[in-house]
């Protein structure tokens, strides 16, 4: 009777190690699941957040920067509310124009009661901004001759002040131009406003021609903007993503203080570097990307730095990543109060900040991001403190970066341009638009003038 209870016991505990075993099994791979779907949300995530791109205001390294600043206030006791609107201080920007000419409005009769018997009073006197209506667009044969010379026996043309190519004339190439590149409209909807404003029919494809046409009439220009970057002391170099037809391309910018070089091309490799930049011998402001240690003399970009420790403290656990990302965001900021003080080159400086950068660089840390972060910290080395030695450089990429901003708004925009014709049409006006911003320019003056 005892042997049957005991293989009774057995038998029940047999099913329940059963039961229980597929229970864990069942957990595994709900777990194993689960940790799928983080890595693949994870890695979405980092195209929006990552140390390359400014956080958003949707971001979560972006709250937790508005949660410190916050919490700062209140250690210093500066509780107050940070109210929308304007700052005490703050100088206002108003519009300054001067009337071209004054138009009295008079009256010898009431408005309501048709009564003679009015006094004028006072005046209220008011500014109004007017532009004329549009005329009506002119259409106009040129007929130019051909002549041949006796003497050099050559065929000559009188010259003519219109474009070389197209049916459209210079002012509305230059609208069209400025359509396209500063208000960033696709060739269907300039054809509406054209429609509206003109009452111009014109096709999105001549629309696409005529900016073809513009383009190459801008490459002398463009040649230009390579060659001064070229021979310029300093120069922000950066790349981004750009489709071409379903595969992957890249936009290259080179910026300088009055110059914005795009190209975009096939590759992202040294090749693009070499290809434009190879008579490049000043200092490049980078952001760490290998293709560029194709120059000897580098500025790695400090924001970036700054924003990948950021993120990396946000997501490790490791308490020292947290003392990294503080304690180089502090000795920038240092460094940069001293340079307002005293101006490069400051050789003092550049000692302390290079000896204080390798004890920060120097800590043991456990979690391997965190290690591999600080690997690339010591790769950088002194390149991180170029600027403190030269005048003129600057310690970020920024104006590179907000250069390539307006591509990619045209990306997001126009999703991807379709030819090889496209790519060098986009890098042409790009070009020479960016470039006439950064100098103050009309844009529709300076396609007037290269046409």
């Amino acid at each position: 009777m005892s042997n049957h209870k005991h293989c009774k016991h057995y038998i029940q505990e047999h099913k329940e190690n059963i039961r229980l075993n597929r229970i864990i099994r069942e957990k595994d791979e709900e777990l194993e699941r689960k940790d799928r779907r983080i890595a693949y949300l994870e890695k979405k995530l980092q195209y929006y957040e990552n140390p390359n791109s400014p956080p958003s205001a949707n971001s979560l390294l972006w709250r937790k920067q508005k949660r410190e600043r916050k919490e700062e206030r209140h250690r210093n006791g500066n509780c107050e509310a940070k109210k929308p609107g304007r700052k005490n201080g703050h100088k206002g920007i108003s519009h300054s124009f001067k009337p071209s000419e004054t138009i009295e409005h008079k009256m010898d009769r009431c408005n309501r009661c048709g009564s003679s018997k009015i006094e004028h009073l006072d005046e209220d006197c008011r500014l109004i901004v007017e532009v004329p209506e549009p005329e009506p667009y002119t259409v106009t044969l040129h007929k130019i001759g051909i002549y041949n010379c006796n003497k050099c026996c050559s065929e000559v043309k009188p010259d003519a002040d219109i474009p070389e190519q197209g049916i459209l004339g210079k002012n509305l190439l230059a609208l069209v131009t400025t359509l396209w590149s500063d208000a960033r409209l696709p060739p269907r909807k300039i054809g509406c406003i054209l429609k509206a404003a003109y009452n111009l029919d014109l096709s999105a494809a001549c629309i696409n021609n005529a900016l073809v046409n513009v383009s190459e009439s801008l490459q002398p220009f463009v040649d230009g903007i390579m060659e001064e970057v070229n021979n310029s002391g300093s120069a922000g170099f950066d790349e981004t993503s750009m489709p071409v037809n379903g595969d992957n391309a890249w936009a290259w910018a080179a910026v300088t203080e009055q110059c914005a070089f795009i190209t975009i091309e096939d590759s992202r490799g040294a090749s693009v570097l070499e290809k434009y930049f190879h008579a490049f011998d000043g200092i490049a402001i980078v952001d760490g990307w290998k293709a560029y240690n194709i120059f000897d003399k580098q500025q790695r970009c400090w924001a970036h730095i700054t924003r990948e420790a950021a993120t990396i403290a946000l997501r490790t656990d490791d308490c020292k990543a947290e003392g990294l990302a503080s304690s180089l965001k502090l000795l920038y900021h240092d460094i940069k109060t001293e340079l307002n003080e005293h101006p490069p080159p400051n050789w003092s400086l550049y000692l302390r900040a290079l000896k204080r950068f390798r004890g920060i660089v120097g800590k043991r840390y456990r979690d391997i991001d965190v290690r591999k972060f600080v690997a690339k910290l010591k790769n950088a080395g002194k390149t991180l403190f170029t600027f403190i030695m030269h005048a003129g450089v600057q310690p970020t990429n920024n104006e590179c970066e907000r250069v390539l901003r307006e591509v990619v708004i045209h990306r997001k925009i126009r999703a991807q341009l379709r030819t090889k014709k496209g790519m060098k049409m986009f890098s042409n006006i790009m070009t020479a638009v960016m470039t006439w911003k950064r100098r103050g320019l009309n844009i529709l003056e300076e396609v007037r003038k290269c046409l």
